[in-house]
């Protein structure tokens, strides 16, 4: 924990022994030197002061027989922050049974209550889950009290359940699930619960879980007093730091508080707050203190059969819930949840293995020669799978075991296949690394998949592999060795193998609706090949198929946030496909509908480093949009980027992804002073990005694509130098531009964009040396030019006829001027 939060904690515990009255003046003395610091303290001494000394707002009285509609309240159940709960029949007879009532207490502070009130039945209304009690009703009492009718639910708390039933660890790891399940739905609909704890979640006789008390919740499609952490009446002890701190609250706010849960179901205690504790020191412990494991927790009791089974993964799991930065915990429930389900299935969990990859990647980066470590490990634990396959076949007696051990063989498998080629692949130099993993990763997924036709599993993760060998081998976006041809094959087997695959699950499963999902990952891959190969309708035709897959997927689950975002990510790539060729009314109907997907998904977790470069790349094509026609708009659009990219930069200075990110989006600001003729105010710029790109590139000197971001650094610089008339140092530029691209180029035949960006810097070269009077050179340049159009799959590119008329006006101009 930082100095900040160190020195606000302290401030907080030493006014807490000071009357009320002490404490405001203590506070405002703060504030005179340290603004930011006085709001901190004086948002823990809100959650810190006793609760019981404040006045008890109006109560509505003996509630016992009255009518509320046509509802009659039976009892009281229950008291919570804002109100009173009571146990309802319907007084009309029109149907038996029986629901819960919450009705809002009167009184002092009752205008915020009654806002937070009314939000809860918004929100409730949006929600439709088995594990969250529903909304069947509101209205207001004669007096205007206002009443929510909810689900009655007849259970107790799930801390109480597993007290009285004491169930064994994989039953309440399956009753956690449920929670999880839950509150995931509720996300989905972009609500963050924000006071999950035993208490408002219950299990009922049939051990389903419920649910309650969305009081406090933040529905993230507003604003206003709800998003004020000081005034939430949250529960310390199930609180996350950025909650008592005042700070914003997103979904790893749950996550945090699941991670309570979990450990509390797994050892009968909580992780904070114990019986006697004052509330500022659970605020402190809250803020700095990591609790004690699970598993020791056990030791501690003298259980060691337990703590042999929390040590380890559920250890793992738990403490990646609660750690303290927001980033570093589970970034969505959906990962913590799978985390569970891998360990009840016995397999890796990612919350230990991403120690290991962390370790790996530490060791390249210090050591070129790990990456080849990593690559034997790899090949040998694949040359492996050969041999289990072989045993599977020696004996029937002999079989179940030998297909046990491959299974878990090819799950390990599978982990290295994926998990450390990820996790090396933003780091310079691991092109040679990567190659070996995915291709020897192939050779064995082939082999196997002659004895498994009709495992969906294998098809699936073969198709999984294959992507990554296409993206090694030539995605233009990506690392790549410059193959496109090859790249397409390998995406076209890979659709090939999702296909075979849908064929094989049920209809309307969730199976399904994942391979759904990836054949329209697959047709984008595609897409961006065809249009970097010149074969832009062939492109769009893949576009839009993926597009129509997501947008039937999404209609069936509208809350749905990765369909949210994957209907976005093709709307951004049939806005990217139309403004390349020549219709920027589409364009800018398919970018607004992306930017708005995604500034949606951003609010919804500020910090999300996948959430920040897309929205921050999408701005960047609305700019690009707005071009030269509209500069001034382009120039915010490009700085907002480019904040965007700062902050991913901020949560990720190792990512090589990240630095290359903001690299870019500094270019894009480049690019738009330029445009506004502020041109020696875009040469620093562009200085400052070839530095940049250079550095990348001396990481990572075979790495195809930042070899083209140099090129393009190079030519923007040479546009600004000729701008000013400095034509020396713009010729040096486009020197090395041309250099640059006509390596590239010639390295991958296939790819007609490259092909046209080196016949356009020749173009431009050639204008810059017959200003020079350097006709001789010029000529040069205008002929390699003329050249490289004849190329049949450059010739057929919509951008190639002006190409090639700009280079004959140049080749007249060349001989008139002999």
């Amino acid at each position: 924990m930082n100095a900040d939060k160190q020195e606000a904690t302290e401030q907080m515990a030493r006014l807490l022994e000071l009357a009320e009255s002490q404490q405001e003046l203590e506070l405002s003395a703060i504030a005179g030197s340290d603004p930011a610091l006085a709001r901190t303290v004086a948002t823990l001494l809100h959650h810190a002061r006793p609760q019981t000394g404040r006045a008890r707002p109006d109560q509505p009285g003996d509630m016992t027989g009255r009518r509320l509609g046509p509802w009659m309240l039976v009892r009281g159940i229950g008291s919570g922050g804002m109100g009173d709960v009571f146990l309802a029949e319907r007084a009309d007879r029109r149907f038996s049974g029986q629901a819960a009532i919450k009705m809002l207490r009167s009184g002092p502070g009752s205008e915020t209550l009654l806002e937070r009130f009314h939000s809860e039945g918004s929100i409730l209304a949006q929600l439709d889950h088995p594990g969250i009690a529903r909304l069947l009703d509101a209205g207001s009492s004669d007096e205007g009290w206002p009443y929510l009718v909810m689900e009655y639910v007849d259970g107790e708390p799930i801390d109480r359940f597993c007290e009285r039933h004491q169930p064994g660890i994989d039953q309440r790891l399956q009753l956690f699930l449920q929670v999880c399940d839950a509150v995931q739905h509720a996300h989905r609909a972009f609500v963050i619960h924000r006071d999950l704890k035993p208490g408002n979640i219950l299990v009922n006789r049939n051990g389903q879980v419920k649910l309650l008390d969305f009081g406090i919740a933040k529905l993230l499609e507003r604003r206003g007093d709800l998003e004020q952490s000081s005034e939430l009446a949250l529960t310390p002890a199930y609180a996350a730091p950025e909650q008592v701190l005042g700070q914003a609250t997103t979904a790893t706010t749950d996550v945090h508080a699941l991670g309570l849960l979990l450990h509390e179901l797994l050892t009968d205690e909580r992780a904070f707050g114990a019986s006697g504790q004052r509330t500022s020191e659970v605020i402190q412990q809250i803020v700095h203190d990591l609790p004690p494991s699970p598993s020791q927790i056990a030791t501690r009791q003298g259980n060691s059969g337990l703590a042999r089974r929390l040590r380890g993964n559920l250890d793992a799991i738990v403490l990646k819930a609660l750690a303290k930065q927001p980033d570093e915990r589970y970034l969505s429930v959906e990962q913590l949840a799978t985390d569970i389900r891998r360990h009840l299935s016995h397999l890796p969990v990612n919350a230990r293995s991403a120690g290991i990859v962390y370790r790996a990647a530490c060791l390249i980066r210090r050591q070129p020669l790990a990456i080849l470590l990593t690559v034997l490990v790899a090949a040998a634990v694949l040359g492996s799978l050969t041999v289990v396959w072989q045993q599977a076949r020696i004996a029937s007696e002999e079989r179940r075991l030998a297909e046990q051990r491959f299974n878990q063989v090819r799950e390990l498998a599978g982990a290295l296949i994926f998990e450390i080629h990820d996790s090396i692949e933003p780091l310079p130099g691991s092109m040679p690394a990567r190659q070996t993993i995915v291709s020897r990763a192939i050779d064995y997924l082939q082999g196997l998949a002659r004895d498994a036709v009709d495992d969906t599993g294998l098809l699936i993760e073969m198709a999984g592999a294959y992507d990554r060998v296409g993206t090694l081998q030539g995605h233009p976006a990506r690392s790549n060795l410059g193959d496109l041809r090859g790249a397409l094959d390998s995406y076209r087997e890979a659709l090939a193998l999702r296909q075979s695959a849908l064929q094989q699950v049920t209809a309307g499963s969730d199976l399904e609706r994942k391979i759904k999902g990836d054949i329209a990952h697959s047709h984008d891959l595609k897409g961006d090949l065809l249009g970097w190969m010149g074969q832009a309708d062939e492109a769009r035709a893949q576009f839009l198929e993926a597009y129509q897959i997501r947008r039937e997927l999404a209609a069936e689950s509208p809350n749905d946030l990765s369909l949210i975002r994957a209907v976005a990510v093709s709307e951004f790539k049939l806005g990217e496909h139309a403004r390349a060729n020549g219709a920027p009314g589409q364009a800018r109907e398919h970018f607004g509908r992306a930017v708005s997907a995604f500034r949606r998904l951003h609010h919804f977790d500020p910090d999300n480093a996948r959430e920040l470069e897309t929205l921050a790349i999408t701005l960047q094509a609305l700019g690009d949009l707005e071009g030269r026609i509209n500069p001034d708009q382009a120039l915010v659009h490009f700085r907002e980027g480019y904040d965007l990219a700062e902050r991913r930069l901020e949560l990720t200075p190792d990512s090589f992804a990240a630095r290359r990110g903001h690299m870019i989006s500094l270019s894009r600001i480049g690019s738009a002073l330029d445009w506004l003729e502020r041109h020696e105010q875009a040469i620093p710029v562009h200085e400052q990005v070839a530095s940049l790109t250079r550095q990348l590139l001396d990481e990572d000197p075979d790495n195809r694509m930042v070899q083209r971001d140099m090129a393009v650094a190079d030519n923007k610089l040479a546009a600004s130098y000729q701008a000013l008339g400095r034509t020396v140092p713009a010729a040096q530029s486009k020197s090395r531009a041309i250099t640059q691209l006509r390596n590239l180029a010639d390295g991958d035949s296939g790819n007609v964009q490259l092909n046209l960006e080196l016949i356009r810097s020749l173009v431009e070269a050639a204008e810059l040396a017959l200003n020079a009077s350097l006709a001789d050179q010029a000529r040069t340049f205008v002929a390699e030019a003329l050249e490289r159009l004849d190329d049949p799959d450059t010739a057929g590119s919509s951008n190639a006829p002006l190409l090639r008329l700009l280079a004959t006006q140049l080749r007249t101009r060349i001989d008139s001027v002999e």
